[in-house]
């Protein structure tokens, strides 16, 4: 289950459902974990006073460009280590974060853009890099994942998503996995 608080100038009803929506179609393929069903769940709210553990998604106007792009980042919410907070950072780890994800209204595939934020909040990384190619930033998959929703825009999310998910989750022990 994943607890959303969502903010900013575009965050109204018809908007956030459509991102939850967007977010669960992509993630609720009929994957499984060690044999079972795995099915994601989001509760959500618009607004009100921050909720510890509650992930702050932003939804602004604008975007849709390589300079405005929408993103994820954790921020740990008990006091780690400072030579860990440098290695874990970034690495999406959910038990001790909240992230806070900025979404851009603009972008031309909006709906798997906040599917593929949702990979974030769930614990797993990017596997593309960016480069700059003749002044352009170009986004390559890394090798292996160029099929892949965390590799190249527009692809699905696909069931070793899923099992690193699990493997991550079974080590948090915190997370809940709804099954059916």
């Amino acid at each position: 289950m994943t607890t959303i608080q969502f903010r900013g100038a575009n965050a109204n009803r018809t908007n956030c459902e459509r991102v939850v929506n967007s977010m669960l179609h992509a993630w609720n393929q009929g994957f499984t974990c060690d044999g079972k069903p795995v099915m994601f769940t989001i509760i959500w709210e618009i607004g009100g006073k921050e909720k510890p553990f509650y992930d702050q998604v932003w939804m602004v106007p604008g975007g849709g460009d390589r300079s405005k792009r929408s993103w994820v980042r954790g921020e740990f919410l008990y006091s780690v280590p400072i030579h860990w907070q440098r290695q874990l950072h970034d690495k999406y780890l959910r038990p001790n974060q909240q992230h806070t994800c900025l979404l851009y209204s603009s972008d031309p595939d909006y709906d798997w853009m906040v599917a593929h934020e949702y990979g974030h909040l769930l614990g797993l990384g990017d596997k593309y890099k960016d480069r700059i190619i003749n002044g352009q930033t170009v986004s390559i998959p890394d090798p292996g994942w160029e099929g892949n929703i965390m590799g190249r825009r527009g692809m699905p999310v696909e069931q070793r998503n899923i099992d690193d998910f699990c493997q991550r989750a079974k080590k948090w022990k915190a997370w809940n996995t709804v099954e059916k």
